[in-house]
């Protein structure tokens, strides 16, 4: 496993390696690769797409080979995420990756490249990374028309999955407190959000459980994190992740890669 970290905020997941290639990935919300070092060649399907700053759409699977990674995942109810979503809609075949370099010196683009060897190591300093993460949201919705709101039905629902005290309730009484049906509420979620109220639900148990990895004090095992974030068992987890992140939790055990909590 390459030296390597991942950093753990409230809403993203920010990767920083010295890896050289990743296997299949597919993820149910977009995401932002920036190669620090030099471009990436990004194949997704028959399409090779090359550059240092790109987006993926949602549900694409993709390779890629190249020198040095960052990528950011934001979850996927965020300002964040929806604003990787316009960049990169996955509409149009042409758009499921999409090529930025020229918010390459954009200020927050450029800070993560600048701070690529400390991101890798985890020693950078999380407060600043969060800071610069606030910043490039800003890069990226730079000329970027107004899109039609949420419905806040929606982004009332999604908060209320977050919450603890109401994430484990029901469809049923999440659409009695929002005043509609379940299958109305769960067509309005994915209308807004590119994914199924259970997709979302998966992705929360992986955020808590890297979560508690980042936060334990010594690196637990992929028991007892699957555990943390409500997997049925350690293999749940594994293959999230793996779908996700295109690598094992294994290769994560290693002192060479760090969780680290932001």
């Amino acid at each position: 496993m390459p030296q390597g970290a991942l950093w753990v905020a409230a809403d993203w997941f920010l990767f920083a390696a010295d890896s050289e290639a990743y296997d299949p990935a597919m993820n149910t919300t977009g995401s932002l690769l920036i190669g620090p070092l030099g471009p990436w060649r990004v194949r997704e399907g028959p399409r090779v797409h090359e550059g240092r700053v790109m987006v993926h759409a949602a549900h694409v699977s993709s390779t890629g080979t190249g020198r040095g990674l960052i990528t950011l995942w934001p979850v996927p109810t965020t300002p964040l995420a929806q604003l990787l979503k316009k960049l990169a809609p996955g509409t149009c075949e042409d758009q499921r990756v999409r090529r930025l370099d020229h918010l390459l010196q954009a200020p927050g683009i450029a800070a993560l490249v600048e701070a690529f060897d400390a991101l890798k190591t985890g020693g950078g300093d999380a407060a600043a990374l969060a800071a610069t993460v606030a910043r490039l949201e800003q890069d990226l919705a730079t000329d970027q028309p107004p899109s039609a709101p949420i419905d806040p039905r929606a982004v009332a629902l999604a908060l209320r999955l977050r919450d603890p005290a109401t994430a484990a309730l029901r469809a049923t009484a999440h659409a009695e407190a929002l005043a509609l049906s379940p299958d109305r509420l769960r067509h309005l979620f994915v209308d807004a959000f590119d994914l199924r109220m259970s997709q979302f639900g998966a992705w929360l148990k992986l955020h808590a459980a890297l979560r508690y990895v980042a936060e334990a004090a010594r690196k637990p095992s992929i028991t007892d994190a699957a555990q943390a974030g409500g997997f049925a068992d350690a293999a749940h987890l594994a293959n999230m992740a793996r779908r996700m992140f295109a690598m094992k939790p294994s290769e994560t055990l290693p002192a060479s890669f760090r969780f680290i909590a932001v």
